[in-house]
């Protein structure tokens, strides 16, 4: 399978992620959701928050597991809380690009009408407890050394020994976090939003994950929304330029 293959990309159209999709179906209680949360960090998307092992900022000859505010489809709480008119403007092309979406994907604009409201608003919930841009740069404020036992403690509706041992980090010392309150809000919100609205939460992140790399129907909605409408960009790059930069990203440093 190659991404220059444009012909097959447009006869699968969304089905190479079908198969994620069913498993969110699959999921009965928070315990399957965790597991799958877990399982998509390892291959796509990052739902709920961000995660990743990097050097401890305050002892360089350690990797340790990070956890970082996240989980949004936009790009931070602004966008989600402000009330000037651009920012109502934005969630409202936001609100149409999940309807887009799912139709796209899944044949399915009832369901993105349904659904986008709840989607925004639980990733409102999260804007709400984020970091603003401003505090994100304080190097102190974000770095919040936790054992995984606090971490159970603190989040007793996601156990973070699971969520550990499910994305392959073993022995694990400490973990570094940047928002405390993000992810006590996280916890809250596990148990007060419906497991039905968490499933369709993660369904979009598969899609939305998934988008600019399958057909170009979603390919277009995912630059129309990301590069068009945020960022301004006149022109979508060439599919070579595309495939190139995210063997580069997904390569790292050789």
């Amino acid at each position: 399978y190659t991404g220059m293959d444009s012909l097959k990309r447009e006869k699968e159209g969304s089905t190479p992620m079908i198969s994620d999709i069913n498993q969110v179906n699959s999921i009965t209680n928070l315990v399957d959701l965790q597991k799958l949360v877990a399982t998509m960090h390892m291959n796509i998307g990052a739902p709920l928050f961000n995660f990743y092992a990097y050097s401890d900022p305050k002892n360089s000859e350690s990797v340790v597991p990070q956890a970082m505010q996240g989980g949004l489809g936009m790009p931070d709480k602004d966008y989600y809380l402000k009330d000037d008119d651009k920012s109502k403007m934005l969630r409202e092309k936001y609100k149409q690009f999940i309807i887009n979406c799912f139709e796209n994907a899944l044949g399915d604009k009832a369901r993105g009408v349904k659904m986008s409201d709840k989607i925004i608003n639980i990733e409102t919930q999260m804007a709400r407890a984020s970091l603003s841009r401003v505090e994100r740069r304080d190097p102190e404020k974000t770095y919040n050394k936790m054992t995984v036992a606090q971490m159970d403690e603190m989040m007793p509706n996601f156990k973070w020994s699971t969520f550990l041992k499910e994305v392959n980090a073993q022995n694990v010392e400490y973990m570094i976090i940047d928002n405390p309150k993000f992810f006590k809000q996280l916890n809250s919100m596990l148990t007060e939003v419906s497991l039905e609205d968490w499933k369709e939460y993660l369904t979009w992140n598969i899609i939305r994950s998934g988008a600019p790399y399958l057909n170009y129907a979603l390919v277009n909605e995912s630059y129309v929304f990301y590069q068009q409408t945020l960022q301004g960009t006149k022109e979508m790059k060439p599919r070579w330029k595309i495939v190139l930069q995210t063997v580069d990203g997904n390569l790292g440093q050789l």
